[in-house]
């Protein structure tokens, strides 16, 4: 084969074309048997994945000489050795330019970025049509799926840039439509706790967590008696109804807040630091941002009783308060839980 890639202790450079990038190193692990333990094999190949490795042929895994990458492989070779398969780490160089740019185009991410950057503007161009909340959740994790490809992106371009902006200019849209500018306010002005007993509480389907979670407030600390409707995305609203959790509605999303938030600070909940708390994982859940440890496991048990309840807003509403319920109590608990062991 003309132009082999070959250990570094044995090369001899070679000069590539002026449009060709000059040689370089890489690193090899060269795994010289097949791995027979199925969970050894699996966590190599997830592994070797996560790092963006290129295969030149069986059993050899290439990537860009770096100190990072050269630790993680050393780490990796001696896991390989362990399982009982002979495997090495070695230092490989290329002899020309055009092998370098032949090898570099093993790790070419152009596609990947080029499927992301189109769901991107996707997404971007269909909050008209869909709840900002639904594309801020898929948008976060479409950010993660970026951020996960710039690590693996080990000779970025245009094709990164491109994506970059894009996402950029999704999630400011996105924040636009989930948060209103400034002076929007229609917070009820002049008002006293008599105003808001026994009254109807209108929201838009469908439900997610930040209109669930405020109806779920409301029901528990604000107004027990309430009745609660839900609209249509353009459903008239009651004269006589309290709104929340939509543009436009009484208690709506500020620049720096959600409606849970709004709620609380409204009704001057703030000394409740369980509610405090689940405001945190309530904004994380609703925007997909995942700073929060139970985000998560939250979102997942809401997408749960979403499918169960197969459309009608009631039965996810009952099924919603008894998670909220839920949380509220371990969130009670914790600082008592904190005590004991102190105390220990």
């Amino acid at each position: 084969m003309s132009d082999p890639i070959h250990r570094s202790d044995g090369g001899h450079g070679g000069a590539g074309l002026a449009s060709l990038p000059p040689p370089g190193h890489w690193l090899g692990l060269i795994i010289r048997a097949p791995i027979r333990e199925v969970d050894a094999h699996m966590r190599v190949s997830r592994t070797l994945e996560s790092l963006g490795s290129a295969q030149l042929v069986e059993g050899v895994h290439v990537l860009p000489q770096r100190a990072d990458l050269t630790a993680s492989l050393d780490e990796l070779c001696h896991y390989i050795l362990e399982s009982g398969t002979p495997a090495e780490v070695v230092t490989l160089s290329t002899r020309t330019g055009a092998q370098e740019a032949r090898l570099r185009a093993a790790f070419d991410r152009t596609e990947r970025y080029a499927d992301l950057t189109r769901t991107v503007t996707s997404l971007s161009n269909g909050l008209e049509l869909t709840e900002a909340s639904a594309v801020a959740r898929v948008l976060a994790r479409q950010h993660d799926e970026l951020a996960r490809l710039i690590t693996i992106d080990y000779f970025p371009g245009d094709a990164q840039r491109e994506a970059r902006q894009a996402m950029e200019s999704a999630e400011t849209a996105v924040r636009e439509a989930l948060f209103p500018p400034a002076g929007t306010s229609t917070l009820p002005r002049g008002c006293d706790s008599g105003d808001f007993f026994h009254r109807v509480w209108v929201t838009r389907q469908p439900l997610w967590v930040d209109r669930l979670a405020s109806a779920w407030l409301i029901r528990r600390f604000i107004d027990v008696e309430s009745h609660l409707l839900w609209l249509d995305r353009a459903g008239p609203i009651p004269s006589e109804a309290l709104s929340f959790g939509f543009a436009g509605a009484q208690f709506q999303n500020s620049p720096d807040r959600i409606t849970f938030d709004q709620l609380i600070r409204y009704f001057h909940l703030e000394e409740d630091a369980c509610l405090v708390r689940m405001a945190a994982l309530v904004r994380d859940v609703e925007t997909g941002r995942r700073r929060v440890a139970e985000s998560d496991a939250i979102e997942s048990l809401l997408e749960g009783a979403t499918r169960r309840a197969q459309g009608a807003p009631d039965a996810l509403l009952g099924a919603a308060e008894q998670i909220f319920d839920q949380v509220y109590e371990a969130f009670l608990d914790h600082p008592r839980k904190a005590r004991r062991q102190r105390g220990r």
